[in-house]
């Protein structure tokens, strides 16, 4: 596995505002490094402690294990969830979207970082509300540490990266994506829908996702000068690898503060999560890993959620 890192016009580097951009669990082009954060600011700073070249930005794979184990096989894991901090509710109850400050493309500061959120997730009891991140965008914090949200004023709680294993940050690890627990006293705060587009409608798998698949994105970095036009994105696939990552090109690519943005295909189905921006060899792509099994790897390691949908994929009608 390899990381990803932009450069505008070098290799590839993470997309995070301090923010960040990452790696799959199989091997990428040597050519991409994962995109390193940027300060709160806008400004890029590298994941190395080498000076940074030019723009550089920041931003997890098995099957998952069978229902019942027979006598012979070794017995899975325990599934576990976050830790539930509000009593199941079958109607959440969803507020107007202008009241919403916690939902898909809102930013995200950690350990100094700013990232994009990419989708919101539940546990199964629906007790406890997550927001989606790229793991590259926690790797300076622990599990259990605070999340801000800046929009909400509020803090979520980390509680799994794919490239945490034991408390260890290991890249090799797993797929770059990390989940966020929602506090119970800000779910009121909540919202499924991604800014601006909508949706996600459903989870594509990889098998749906291919070359010119039409692909949608709502980045979020304070790069952009709080352009909103510039957080909207729309491009095709150019190449996957499997069922880890794939690269999407579009007329104006993710940058750092970017990364961990949500991706969906053109019916709106939650595809990926943003994690890097290519220099080589498809200068200006951006690099993606699957959420359909990032979520199995968390899945195969004990935490299950389940994406939350919104029915309408309305582009350009909602904040």
């Amino acid at each position: 596995m390899r990381s990803k890192a932009l450069l505008v016009v070098a290799l590839v580097l993470p997309l995070v505002l301090a923010g960040c951009i990452d790696q799959g669990t199989s091997a990428l082009n040597e050519s991409d490094e994962p995109l390193g954060p940027s300060d709160q600011a806008g400004n890029v700073s590298s994941t190395n402690e080498t000076e940074p070249e030019a723009n550089e930005s920041r931003e997890p794979a098995q099957e998952p294990s069978a229902s019942e184990p027979d006598e012979n096989e070794t017995e899975a894991p325990p599934e576990r969830e976050p830790p539930e901090e509000a009593p199941p509710s079958e109607d959440p109850g969803w507020p107007s979207l202008n009241e919403a400050s916690i939902r898909p493309g809102v930013q995200v500061i950690a350990g100094g970082s700013q990232c994009t959120s990419n989708f919101l997730f539940r546990t199964p009891s629906n007790s406890t509300l997550l927001l989606g991140l790229a793991a590259h965008c926690v790797s300076d914090i622990d599990i259990g540490d605070p999340v801000r949200i800046p929009a909400a004023n509020a803090n979520g709680t980390l509680v799994y990266s794919g490239w945490k294993v034991d408390g260890q940050e290991n890249e090799e690890s797993g797929l770059d994506f990390s989940l966020v627990a929602i506090h119970a006293d800000h779910r009121g705060k909540v919202h499924p829908a991604v800014r601006h587009f909508g949706g996600p409608t459903g989870l594509a798998s990889p098998e749906q996702v291919d070359t010119f698949t039409k692909v949608l994105w709502y980045g979020n970095s304070g790069a952009h000068g709080f352009v909103e036009e510039t957080n909207r994105h729309e491009g095709y696939v150019l190449w996957k690898d499997g069922k880890a990552t794939f690269d999407a090109y579009s007329a104006a690519p993710g940058v750092p503060g970017d990364s961990g943005s949500g991706v969906m295909d053109g019916d709106g189905r939650a595809a990926g999560v943003l994690v890097t921006v290519n220099i080589s060899p498809d200068p200006g792509a951006n690099g993606m890993v699957f959420l359909h099994t990032a979520l199995e790897q968390a899945k195969d390691r004990g935490i299950h959620v389940d994406l939350v949908t919104w029915p309408l994929l309305e582009q350009g009608m909602l904040p």
